[in-house]
């Protein structure tokens, strides 16, 4: 017969556990730095991204004229000044496609028919602007 203390009791040992050998101090404060290294590496990546595709962009701008800019500076003050502002719009898509059909990329149907109406939006564009010229010489008559 077993005496009592020995009987279900654990062990006299009163010693402390040790720790896990893979415990590492300060973890919390790794793992923060870590994701803030990582949230700094991706704020650069998005960076030089957009640092590129703004170059692409400004290599796909088609180069305007100075008559081009003056007309676009100045406030639209009838409708043709407006038709001829947004003519010019077009005209900088259509040829931003027309680049873009060049290096191989799949346009879908709106942007070849917007491509086609290349001449016609020309053709429109001298029309206006040989319509604004008179105008503008009466102006500096009248005055």
């Amino acid at each position: 017969h077993k005496s009592r203390d020995t009987m279900g009791s654990t062990s006299t040992n009163k010693k402390k556990r040790t720790k896990r050998p893979g415990f590492l101090p300060k973890a919390k404060e790794r793992r923060h730095e870590l994701y803030a290294r990582q949230e700094k590496e991706r704020l650069e990546r998005v960076a030089k991204n957009e640092e590129k595709n703004k170059a692409k962009i400004e290599q796909l701008a088609p180069v305007v004229l100075k008559e081009e800019k003056q007309v676009l500076k100045q406030p639209a003050k009838s409708s043709v000044m407006i038709r001829v502002r947004a003519l010019h719009k077009l005209l900088r898509q259509i040829q931003v496609l027309d680049k873009k059909k060049e290096e191989g990329v799949i346009l879908n149907d709106a942007q070849e028919s917007k491509l086609s109406r290349m001449d016609a939006v020309m053709d429109e564009l001298e029309e206006l602007q040989n319509v604004k010229e008179p105008e503008e010489e009466e102006e500096t008559i009248a005055e």
